[in-house]
């Protein structure tokens, strides 16, 4: 930078001195980083200027190679530090894609050589950074209050041109052993999974396919071969008081290499810029060229609060614990982000799976489903493009206000909104299937199953929709497949073991359920009471599931009753359990169009009254 002898810049109560290098508003001094004081010394010497990130980034940093993000997170913090708040731009104007221009009138002591590039036209200028990757940083980087400093240091290796076309971002690992912060590392993955699944060019597994390894010291490598990605992007994070440190390298998983990696340093108010340069740095390394749509897609943020983002994360972190107490703090956390920007849309739609959770445990059930269906409506009127929130809406109406036909509208809309959603995807093929349109249900579970291909619930899920449709030779296939993916997974094993038992292979069944480890003693009597109930030993099945229906609680689960009563015979209990189920809305209802247990009721005049109390007008025959 040049010589600046002699001059001061007055503007909107600020003097600033070049030369002695302080800033006074009124009589009291304003404490600036080099780098900040160097970026207001420009602005001020070029007032209503144009100035050009490429030019300001040259004159800053004239010997060192620095990312744009520097720029943008200096800027930041100088206008804090005049006082600017997020939505002024009292002092600094932002021009989108280009750079900056100081708009206070400035008032100087004496003629000023001005630094304004001369031909600042021809500069090549890097492309902004997506807005959206501003807003996820907020998942990842809390530190504190004061002046912002980003350090970045990245590096790219030579490791070929093999295109990157499926990445799975792994959960962060914190930088420091037992000081980890569990909720920010699979936050910060998450985000990232979040946004750049919206990207057409590449396909990114879902948080639900990386979660298993947020425990545990499996090699990202090891990983990515499990996962079946091309590349795993592999962090490390540390928050300590109010600063964060980020370490993050993207892997080739075929031969180890570093495609990119860089490390950061940050303060919480600066979280958005972080994330922007992971990302940016990211896409850049795989030489992705993104479209008009993905660029909006990408400038998304969720929330512009970083405080309501920090709290949201902690709400997903209980809220998957799946239990009574996971969801009630979850509850607590979603509940204090919404007082942080109460038009979180996102925080809406998560919150409707939590209360619904509650209410199925007969928690609080009628207040806590009416929340439900309150929080899923919000999520859609505060943002109508939010996949999330339409999932969220068809759920209520598909499981509680059997709305059919609204809820396939709401599917629809989540699935053209975020089309490479495994969840989206998921949840529509399972109302598919319910409503008997089997062929359009094989489709939406083979849509999730190809963004995310080693999901066992998803897997698991294929083969229940072949069941529903009755074709018991592919479900076989397609649940041996999950079994092999997650032999521990109780779910998958108990569907093989039914099964056999629709295709009235009853020793097969005995086979898997001898084959069966770690099942409960009482888990291995009921289901060998099920087998029982195929052979000659159908009296002993039945006296076992009449004692276990007896000492049950039935609680939601009374289609799930009326089920078992079938299958001994029984079925004038099963159409009082069906009838309690009507009254209360038993969200387990929605079976009884395609379970296959129904089947020898289908046609009774009680059993057609209920699925037209129920709106359901298809059987599930395979109609």
């Amino acid at each position: 930078m040049g010589e600046r002898t002699g001059k001061i810049y007055e503007f909107d109560g600020f003097r600033l001195d070049p030369d002695e290098r302080t800033l006074m508003h009124g009589d009291e001094p304003v404490t600036l980083t080099p780098k900040v004081f160097d970026l207001l010394v420009l602005f001020a010497e070029n007032p209503g200027r144009l100035l050009e990130k490429e030019w300001i980034i040259g004159q800053l940093w004239q010997d060192s190679f620095v990312e744009e993000a520097n720029l943008n997170v200096n800027v930041s913090t100088l206008r804090r530090a005049l006082g600017e708040t997020p939505n002024e731009h009292r002092f600094v104007e932002t021009i989108p894609r280009r750079g900056y221009r100081f708009v206070a009138e400035v008032k100087e002591s004496g003629p000023v050589e001005s630094t304004t590039p001369q031909d600042s036209a021809t500069y090549t200028l890097p492309r902004e950074f997506p807005r959206w990757l501003i807003a996820l940083a907020a998942a990842v980087l809390v530190i504190g209050t004061g002046a912002a400093l980003l350090y970045f240091r990245s590096s790219a290796a030579d490791v070929g041109t093999t295109a990157v076309h499926t990445i799975a971002v792994l959960p962060f690992k914190p930088l420091v052993k037992d000081q980890g912060d569990e909720a920010l590392e699979i936050g910060m993955a998450d985000a990232l999974i979040t946004k750049l699944g919206s990207l057409e060019q590449i396909t990114v597994r879902p948080t639900g396919a990386v979660s298993k390894y947020r425990t545990g010291d499996t090699d990202p490598l090891t990983a990515g071969r499990e996962l079946q990605v091309d590349a795993v992007l592999d962090g490390k994070i540390q928050r300590a008081d109010n600063k964060v440190r980020v370490t993050v390298q993207l892997l080739r998983v075929s031969d180890g290499s570093t495609i990119w990696a860089g490390s950061f340093d940050d303060f919480f108010s600066n979280i958005f810029a972080v994330q922007d340069s992971i990302s940016e740095r990211m896409l850049s390394s795989m030489s992705l060229k993104l479209s008009g749509k993905e660029k909006s897609l990408l400038a998304k943020r969720s929330t512009e609060n970083t405080e309501a983002y920090s709290l949201y994360l902690q709400a997903r972190y209980f809220h998957e614990q799946i239990s009574e107490e996971g969801s009630k703090k979850a509850l607590v956390f979603y509940r204090a982000a919404l007082q942080k920007d109460p038009e979180y849309a996102l925080v809406y739609a998560a919150m409707t799976g939590a209360l619904i959770h509650l209410a199925n445990l007969n928690i609080e059930r009628d207040a806590n489903l009416q929340a439900a269906r309150d929080s899923a409506a919000k999520a859609v009127e505060l943002d109508p493009n939010l996949a999330e929130a339409y999932e969220a809406r068809a759920t209520i109406k598909e499981a509680l206000d059997w709305d059919f036909a609204g809820a396939e509208a709401d599917f629809k809309r989540a699935v053209e909104l975020d089309p490479r959603s495994s969840d989206a995807h998921y949840s529509y093929s399972i109302l598919l299937s319910i409503l008997g349109r089997h062929d359009a249900a094989i489709a939406e579970i083979e849509a999730a199953r190809k963004t995310n291909p080693i999901a066992g619930y998803i897997q698991s899920e294929v083969a229940r929709t072949y069941v529903r449709a009755r074709r018991y030779d592919d479900a076989l296939r397609e649940i041996r497949k999950a079994v092999e993916m997650e032999p521990d997974n109780n779910g998958a094993r108990s569907i093989l073991i039914r099964i056999y038992l629709y295709r009235n292979e009853p020793a097969e069944a005995r086979k898997e359920l001898d084959a069966w480890p770690g099942l409960s003693e009482n888990g291995r009597k009921i289901f060998g009471a099920e087998i029982d109930l195929r052979t000659d030993q159908r009296a002993r099945g039945i006296k076992v599931i009449r004692e276990y229906l007896a000492n049950r609680t039935l609680g939601n689960t009374l289609a799930d009753a009326a089920i078992y009563y079938v299958r001994i015979g029984d079925l004038d209990a099963a159409f009082i359990a069906l009838e309690a189920g009507l009254k209360r809305r038993d969200p387990l209802m929605v079976v009884v169009a395609t379970e296959p247990e129904f089947d020898i009721i289908r046609n009774d005049p009680r059993f057609i009254d209920i699925e037209r109390r129920m709106n359901l007008t298809v059987a599930g025959s395979g109609t």
